[in-house]
Order: C-alpha cells, then sequence, then structure tokens
C-alpha cells in the first residue's frame, strides 16, 4: 500500500525546499477581507475571494510564504519589493521556471 500526501503536505514540500528557493512561483490562496460600515449577520452575504500572486521562492518568516517581486541579478537572493501570505489561507503552489540559470 502506498501513502499519499496531502495537498498541504505537497505545498509545504514546496515552499519548505531550500532547491526551490529564488525560483518563480505561483501562489492560489484565500483573501480574508473587513469593513467598517455598521452591518448585521442578516444582512451579508460573504463571498469566498481567491487570488493568485507570482513572484520568487524568498522563504517563511512569522508562518508567512515571502515571494519577492524584482530579483535584483547582481545579489542571489535580494529582492525590491515582496509579497508576504499567511501560510494558513494558501491553497495551492506552483513552479514556474524550470531551474534553468
Amino acid at each position: 500500500m502506498t501513502s499519499r500526501k496531502t495537498n498541504d503536505q505537497l505545498i509545504k514540500d514546496i515552499i519548505t525546499s531550500k532547491d526551490n528557493l529564488n525560483r518563480l512561483m505561483l501562489v492560489e490562496w484565500f483573501d480574508p477581507y473587513d469593513n467598517s460600515e455598521e452591518v448585521t449577520i442578516a444582512d451579508l452575504d460573504v463571498q469566498k475571494a481567491v487570488y493568485e500572486s507570482c513572484g520568487f521562492l524568498m522563504g517563511i518568516s512569522n508562518d508567512h510564504l515571502v515571494v519577492g517581486y524584482n530579483k535584483d541579478m547582481s545579489e542571489i537572493g535580494k529582492y525590491k519589493g515582496y509579497g508576504a501570505i499567511p501560510l494558513s489561507l494558501i491553497i495551492n503552489v506552483h513552479i514556474m521556471d524550470r531551474n534553468c540559470d
């Protein structure tokens, strides 16, 4: 009997692999949101918001996946701009490059 990895385990394997650092990836995630207007639960029709973000895998910091936006070609691991997505909101990840140098 073979064991199957869950989607959560596959995501964890991809984002924690040192081989994937600085590689281009696409991240699918749920977006939480809030509103400052007065409301009752009966007035609401909350819709699930799913986004895709892309960037270069920088690593994990304080339970957030961090992706860099503009890769500095003169210094490995340095980026101008980044995004941080809470790990608990990630649905899926895809490595987009072919790891070509």
